[in-house]
């Protein structure tokens, strides 16, 4: 199909754009609305090496990378979990669940632990339902991150880490973005439609829509006035046209649109 028969094709299918992104616009927003709306909290650590002795400054700062993103990977694991939870900062255990896989489910998306490249600082951010609990869970990270390091590196006290920033915490739910969903399903509902009317240019869900709906609200009026109780078919319409010329001309109007009239 050439460039510009595709344009104008878009030009005359605008109704079916439209209900494509409708559709996922509602599914978007609907599906972000039933998730759970989590605080964020966040600070950030510094590796700090002893560069004391044989050891040159430039090889102690790519020790320092590499370093954090060793403690960063570590942070997800359950021993570090459960130190977490014994650091005595009131971080609530019952929310991560009791079996090892739903607690490791729930622990990796409840932290975002990683490197800063080429830094050797460590960002620590906590979600959580509970702006307080979040406060404390990226606290105690960074409690053990700074008071028992030394079990996941083997340079001993040569190496430690400092608080760059007392925990900062979100004011209002960050999690789920309903803005970004909103926008990422209005981009997929407008992809869907462009990719419908290329692949199937002789339909028009807009104008099948609207048949369907004229329909339904002229049997709706119809029944109303007792004609009938459901129109399925021409000669329901032909008894309606005796009975009710005006409801009959939306019919004849609607009918030809419909799966059931071109059957007859």
């Amino acid at each position: 199909m050439e460039l510009n028969n595709f344009f104008n094709l878009l030009k005359a299918k605008v109704g079916t754009i439209w209900v494509f992104v409708a559709v996922f616009f509602i599914l978007g927003v609907g599906l972000t609305l039933v998730q759970p709306l989590k605080y964020s909290s966040n600070l950030r650590l510094l590796v700090v090496q002893d560069v004391s002795g044989a050891t040159d400054p430039y090889t102690a700062t790519r020790s320092n990378e590499y370093l954090s993103e060793i403690l960063s990977k570590v942070a997800y694991s359950t021993t570090f979990f459960n130190q977490t939870l014994n650091a005595g900062l009131g971080v609530d255990g019952s929310y991560f669940g009791t079996t090892n896989k739903k607690i490791a489910k729930t622990w990796s998306k409840t932290i975002d632990v990683k490197p800063v490249a080429n830094t050797g600082i460590i960002t620590i951010t906590a979600y959580h339902p509970n702006r307080d609990q979040a406060e404390r869970i990226a606290r105690a990270v960074g409690t053990v991150l700074i008071t028992q390091n030394g079990n996941y590196h083997g340079l001993g006290n040569k190496v430690a880490l400092k608080l760059l920033d007392d925990p900062i915490t979100s004011s209002f739910p960050v999690k789920p973005n309903l803005i970004l969903n909103a926008v990422l399903a209005l981009v997929l509902g407008l992809v869907f439609a462009l990719s419908f009317i290329y692949l199937f240019p002789e339909a028009d869900l807009f104008k099948r829509w609207s048949a369907e709906k004229n329909w339904r609200q002229a049997n709706s009026d119809l029944s109303q006035m007792n004609l009938y109780q459901e129109a399925t078919s021409p000669a329901d319409y032909r008894l309606v046209e005796e009975a009710e010329p005006q409801a009959a001309a939306v019919l004849k109007n609607e009918a030809p649109k419909l799966d059931w009239y071109n059957e007859f």
